[in-house]
């Protein structure tokens, strides 16, 4: 399935999924449908770059993303130019949000993330975390090793 056939499926799904909303509430929500298809849009047309549309076509690709892991140790790549959001179960054709599968509008999945933020300069953060030890390491603590269960 190609990128189109999947917006085209995508924008069909979205546009069902309003409706049940719409008449569960009994009214029309017209800015935040504008301001989801404009979201959407812009997601599905960013090319991920630094520089916008004054870039110059030769030079190295640097990719404007940035990769965080959270205190869980869950890891998140965002675009800063789009605000989309990769995570790591996510593939070019399914997106999975809070448990449910979305389809994908821009067509890449993790590992296209992950080769993005290897050809960008930005750095990746983390959350402050504490490392995990086994019960039977208990008794080596040391001044900077934490125990938890």
């Amino acid at each position: 399935m190609k990128v189109p056939e999947l917006v085209n499926v995508g924008q069909a799904l979205w546009k069902k999924e309003l409706e049940l909303v719409q008449k569960k509430h009994g009214r029309k929500f017209k800015q935040q449908e504008t301001f989801e298809q404009a979201k959407i849009r812009h997601q599905r047309d960013c090319s991920h770059l630094k520089g916008g549309p004054n870039r110059n076509r030769l030079s190295r690709k640097d990719y404007n993303v940035s990769k965080h892991t959270f205190i869980d140790c869950t890891v998140r790549i965002r675009c800063l130019t789009c605000g989309m959001k990769w995570f790591k179960d996510d593939t070019r054709s399914i997106l999975i949000r809070n448990g449910k599968e979305h389809i994908n509008h821009t067509g890449l999945g993790w590992t296209d993330a992950l080769k993005m933020v290897e050809d960008s300069t930005n750095t990746p953060s983390a959350s402050e975390h504490f490392p995990q030890f086994k019960k039977e390491d208990a008794h080596k603590k040391g001044p900077t090793e934490y125990y938890t269960d």
